[in-house]
């Protein structure tokens, strides 16, 4: 059985390889039966093991962090606390 990794030729029936140690037999992501690197379709269920099993995670956009991070917020008012009053706040230079 070759390695994927190295091309070496290990004995038939071994679980890694003898010259860089890559684990030799794989499990299937659907059923979990045993496979040989060089398989293209689990033997047990059919599943295709030349595709990856999950799409990779696309980035967010700026705006959809944005969002995301807002869900975890407090929502927040000073109505409550003693002391303010919103006509003394100050925006910048603006006094309201």
């Amino acid at each position: 059985m070759k390695c994927p990794e190295c091309q070496f030729d290990n004995r038939e029936g071994a679980k890694f390889c003898k010259e860089c140690g890559n684990k030799l037999e794989l499990a299937c992501p659907k059923c979990g039966n045993i496979y040989t690197p060089e398989s293209k379709f689990c033997d047990e269920c059919g599943h295709n093991l030349t595709s990856p099993s999950e799409p990779s995670p696309r980035d967010l956009s700026l705006d959809e962090k944005l969002v995301k991070i807002q869900r975890y917020l407090p929502r927040t008012t000073f109505a409550g606390v003693p002391g303010f009053n919103i006509s003394r706040v100050q925006l910048g230079s603006l006094r309201y």
